[in-house]
C-alpha cells in the first residue's frame, strides 16, 4: 500500500508498478534482466528474494510513501497530538478560563516531585529523555492526580473538557485518536476468492483475515499546548541555571555531538 498509487480492489490479479525508490532492489532486478541470457543464476535470485522480503515489509517514512501505513485507522488523529514543539496556541487562554496561573505554577511543582520526567544532556544541552507519547501519558496522569487531590467539585471537571483543558482519547501504538471520530470497518466479504495469480500451476485466490476484536483503551490527556508550554519551559530554567555547573563538573564544554547521556529523572 505504502509502495503502490492504488489497490486494484476489483482485479486484484492486476499487478501495479510499484515505486522501488532508491534501494538496492533496483541493481539487482537490473542485474537479472542482463543476465537472462546467461541463464539461472541462484545466488542473484537468492539476493533479490532477500531485498523484495525487505521491500514489502518496510515502509520509509522519508520516500515519500502513498499512504503511510500509520494514517491507516477507524478514528482520525487527534488534532496537533503528535510530536514535541513550541506550539501553545491559546492552551494557556484556555487553562486560565477553568484555573488560575497561581494553580498552574502548583500543578508544575506538583509534576516535578510526582511524575516521571525523563531528562537526557547531548550536544551541550539537557533536552527531554522520553518519547512524545509517553510524556503526554505521564504529565496527564499527574494531572489527574493533581486534580483529584486538589478538587472535589464534578462542575470544574465539565468545565475542563469544555475548555479544552483535557481531552478524551484513545491511545494505540504511540498515537492519539479522537474517540468521537469513528467509521465502519468496510465489507470486503466481496472480494474474497478472487483469483490474484497462478504460482507453479495453481490459481492463488484472494483470502482475507477477520479482524481482531480488541478493546479500544480510552484516556484522558492534557491539552498539547499547555503540556509543550510546561516541557519547554522546565528545559529552559534547566538549561539556564545548570548547563554550566554541569559543564564544569563534567571538566569539558560540551559533550561530542554523537553523545547522549541521561541525567536524572525529575
Amino acid at each position: 500500500m505504502s509502495h503502490i498509487s492504488t489497490i486494484p480492489k476489483e482485479h486484484p490479479d492486476q499487478f501495479q508498478i510499484p515505486c522501488l525508490g532508491s534501494g538496492p532492489i533496483i541493481q539487482t532486478i537490473s542485474s537479472l534482466k542482463a543476465g537472462i541470457s546467461e541463464g539461472f543464476d541462484e545466488t542473484k535470485w537468492m539476493l533479490f528474494c532477500h531485498e523484495l522480503s525487505l521491500y514489502v515489509t518496510v515502509e520509509s517514512l522519508k520516500g515519500v510513501p502513498y499512504e503511510k501505513l500509520e494514517n491507516v485507522h477507524l478514528n482520525d488523529a487527534l488534532f496537533s497530538y503528535g510530536k514535541y514543539d513550541e506550539n501553545y496556541g491559546s492552551a494557556l487562554d484556555r487553562f486560565s478560563c477553568t484555573f488560575s496561573l497561581v494553580e498552574l505554577k502548583e500543578f508544575i511543582l506538583y509534576y516535578l516531585h510526582n511524575g516521571h520526567l525523563a531528562i537526557n544532556y547531548q550536544n551541550g544541552a539537557f533536552k527531554v529523555g522520553m518519547s512524545y507519547f509517553d510524556y503526554i501519558i505521564d504529565i496527564s496522569n499527574s494531572f489527574i492526580e493533581y486534580f483529584n487531590t486538589h478538587f472535589d467539585n464534578k462542575n470544574i471537571v465539565q468545565r475542563c473538557f469544555d475548555n479544552h483543558v483535557l481531552y478524551h482519547s484513545i491511545a494505540s501504538n504511540g498515537q492519539f485518536f479522537d474517540p468521537n471520530t469513528s467509521d465502519t470497518i468496510p465489507d470486503v466479504s466481496q472480494y474474497v476468492g478472487k483469483k490474484v495469480c497462478t504460482f507453479k500451476g495453481r490459481d492463488i485466490t484472494l483470502r482475507i483475515l477477520e479482524p481482531l476484536n480488541e478493546e479500544s483503551q480510552e484516556t484522558t490527556v492534557l491539552n498539547h499546548g499547555l503540556a509543550m508550554y510546561i516541557l519547554n519551559n522546565i528545559l529552559k530554567i534547566i538549561n539556564y541555571r545548570y548547563t554550566n555547573e554541569y559543564n564544569r563538573q563534567q571538566g569539558t564544554a560540551a559533550f561530542p555531538a554523537t553523545t547522549g547521556q541521561r541525567v536524572y529523572y525529575i
